[in-house]
């Protein structure tokens, strides 16, 4: 039986892990964080992922936790309703589409939970350092004893360490896309009833979703800026970062900064891109954002607000409403729609918005380190 080890236990690796468990290999998925890593905005199934995910017999629990938004509001940068849709919403697409939209960190335990029994999981763990020749690749952890595999797969986000040991520096791969987006939780101070409010202040802006029966919010919030000088992993540098580009909004600024410093699941990265003329190297290869993901910017990925300039709908005469608008913190927000405010609508079934940006694990191991390191990085 063949020997495959992931680096990463984010979306990537674990669906890998779990598709390979059904084809008769030996995985090991080895995963910085001490377990599974909560966080994140939604991510939806769609098109040929439908059918993967019941191949693996997970259609029915992902309908079961999907979210059921009724629709959305666009705000301006004070907080007044100027659009609102109850036939589609950013961070999903169209309504009465098949599409399955859950939270990411759903996604993940369900992957996890259907691999556990066939797949090893080793949390709080690292490569350090690979070799490889045309017998196998012998890999070296930062805390468990060196390993040889058949074959190693490099699922460990944008900040890839199997890259870097294999192909290069990050820097000769990674092209910046003007921007940074982070993601965080709250209680649902603004009492949305599934409903999306999507706001854009100048080259800044987010999307707020509620989730869990209405109990928490999801906010993800997006700046343009270039390439940061700091270190991607340090967590306080990146919430002082957010908090910064937060006070220059009109709207909500003192509750959404105190949830960014509080938000035990912050998450905060660059918009970019890995570009590479291959993806494989020997017994390595790469996958999802290590090696070639569009980004969290295409319509393909992860839903994520964090180019306004790029695809939020800017108050045009067209979008703006004939009389005054109202504010999404009253129940109107999430109430039918009224005079006051225009709707908004997909052109076509085809043309969805762009997609805007998803408990615990049980743990079997291991070390311990720093949880405060992105998403999907192993």
């Amino acid at each position: 039986m063949q020997t495959v080890l992931i680096s990463g236990g984010g979306i990537a690796g674990s669906a890998l892990a779990c598709l390979l468990r059904h084809r008769g290999f030996a995985p090991t998925v080895v995963e910085r964080a001490p377990g599974l890593r909560r966080g994140g905005q939604a991510v939806d199934i769609r098109g040929v992922a439908l059918d993967v995910v019941a191949r693996v017999g997970l259609l029915e629990r992902a309908r079961q936790v999907r979210t059921r938004m009724r629709g959305m509001s666009l705000l301006d940068a004070d907080g007044n309703e100027i659009e609102r849709s109850t036939e589609a919403t950013y961070s999903s697409g169209r309504l009465d589409s098949d599409d399955i939209e859950l939270l990411r960190e759903e996604l993940v335990q369900m992957l996890y939970e259907g691999a556990f029994d066939d797949v090893e999981y080793v949390f709080g763990d690292s490569i350090t350092a690979l070799e490889q020749d045309e017998r196998e690749a012998r890999v070296h952890f930062a805390h468990a004893a060196p390993r040889a595999f058949d074959l190693v797969v490099g699922a460990d986000g944008l900040h890839s360490t199997v890259r870097r040991l294999v192909f290069g520096p990050e820097e000769d791969f990674a092209h910046h896309l003007g921007s940074y987006v982070a993601v965080f939780s709250a209680d649902n101070f603004l009492g949305l009833d599934n409903w999306q409010v999507w706001l854009r202040d100048g080259d800044a802006g987010f999307g707020i979703m509620p989730v869990r029966d209405n109990t928490e919010l999801r906010i993800a919030f997006g700046f343009q800026s270039e390439p940061l000088d700091g270190d991607h992993r340090d967590t306080d540098w990146l919430r002082q970062t957010v908090a910064d580009r937060l006070a220059s909004l009109r709207w909500e600024t003192t509750r959404l900064t105190k949830a960014a410093w509080e938000a035990p699941d912050f998450f905060c990265d660059a918009m970019a891109q890995i570009r590479m003329e291959r993806w494989s190297h020997g017994r390595t290869v790469l996958l999802g954002d290590a090696g070639y993901c569009a980004s969290p910017l295409s319509v393909r990925g992860p839903a994520w607000p964090s180019s306004p300039p790029t695809y939020w709908p800017t108050p045009s005469a067209r979008q703006r409403a004939t009389t005054a608008p109202r504010s999404p913190a009253t129940k109107n927000a999430c109430g039918p729609s009224s005079p006051s405010t225009r709707r908004w609508r997909p052109r076509t079934p085809a043309a969805r918005p762009p997609r805007g940006p998803s408990h615990g694990p049980r743990t079997p191991s291991h070390s311990t380190t720093d949880p405060r390191t992105p998403m999907g990085e192993g």
